[in-house]
């Protein structure tokens, strides 16, 4: 007997046998394929961030840098009108924007003085407040930028303060405590991040001693050694710094002391020796440093 492959009609019961076998392997077939889609696509993308990854790295690798957060701050240049955002640990600019009006104008000169007390229009601190002077090493003075050195000086010129060296130190003229020129110079010193320290406080001469001298000058008493003029050699003069000179010479117009050019110098009108004028400017003039000489009135 031989044995053949060959077709044979199913009975009733075989043909249900054979629907449901073939709805069962379906079904399984299903489920395998949506099996391998969800771990594919879970591989795919175990795969990708490794690969972004890798790639991050090639470039950290390749230019020796990386990005990260960085502190910054804003910092106004007056000078060129624009505030620029700075990194804090390389100082290089971010980010720069125009200066808006209110920026460009704002008072940078505050003075807060306490309520009832006369204030001095000049200083905007209160009338009689003592005075100091403002200290820089030159060491601190060379580590600020030329732009906001400047800045400082100018600021100061507005308000006849002098800024010059002396000894080593750069030091300014004397200073209301509480007034416009001291608080602007202390914040300008914490922006540009300048150490200064105060010097000496001394108090300030009272109303009552510049009327005194005013009777005096109006009293037909003469001094046996005559009145003198304050002169400036036109070599000392020329030592002064531009911005020392002007305010020096505002400072004596403020004080209604007359001041002449003789020879490249200067020299003032004659004062009475016991004239407060002659005090103050003298007094002023060694602050700032400035070589000078008393002569007897009429003298060259």
């Amino acid at each position: 007997m031989e044995t053949r492959f060959l077709t044979v009609k199913l009975t009733a019961a075989e043909f249900e046998a054979r629907a449901s076998q073939m709805a069962s392997a379906s079904a399984e077939a299903e489920r395998l394929a949506d099996e391998r889609k969800t771990t594919a696509a879970r591989y795919k993308n175990q795969i990708d961030e490794l690969e972004a990854t890798v790639r991050k790295l090639a470039r950290a690798i390749e230019s020796r840098a990386e990005d990260r957060n960085v502190e910054c701050e804003w910092v106004k240049d007056l000078d060129a009108g624009v505030m620029r955002l700075e990194r804090r640990d390389t100082r290089a600019v971010v980010e720069s924007r125009a200066l808006t009006p209110k920026e460009k104008t704002g008072d940078l000169f505050p003075a807060d003085a306490p309520e009832g007390e006369p204030i001095d229009e000049a200083t905007g601190a209160p009338t009689g407040a003592p005075v100091t002077a403002m200290l820089v090493t030159a060491e601190d003075w060379e580590r600020v930028p030329p732009g906001q050195r400047k800045r400082l000086t100018d600021m100061l010129e507005r308000y006849d303060v002098s800024f010059a060296p002396v000894d080593g130190v750069f030091r300014t003229s004397r200073l209301t405590i509480g007034g416009r020129g001291l608080l602007g110079f202390e914040m300008l010193c914490r922006e540009f991040g300048l150490r200064a320290e105060r010097g000496d406080v001394l108090e300030a001469a009272t109303g009552d001693e510049s009327e005194e001298e005013e009777e005096s000058e109006e009293s037909d008493d003469v001094e046996p050694t005559g009145p003198v003029s304050i002169c400036v050699s036109a070599a000392a003069w020329e030592a002064v710094p531009d911005n020392v000179q002007r305010s020096l010479l505002s400072y004596c117009k403020r004080h209604k002391i007359k001041v002449e050019h003789v020879g490249g110098g200067i020299q003032t009108q004659p004062l009475a020796r016991d004239d407060e004028a002659l005090d103050l400017l003298t007094t002023r003039l060694t602050e700032d440093h400035i070589e000078h000489a008393l002569l007897p009135a009429g003298s060259t």
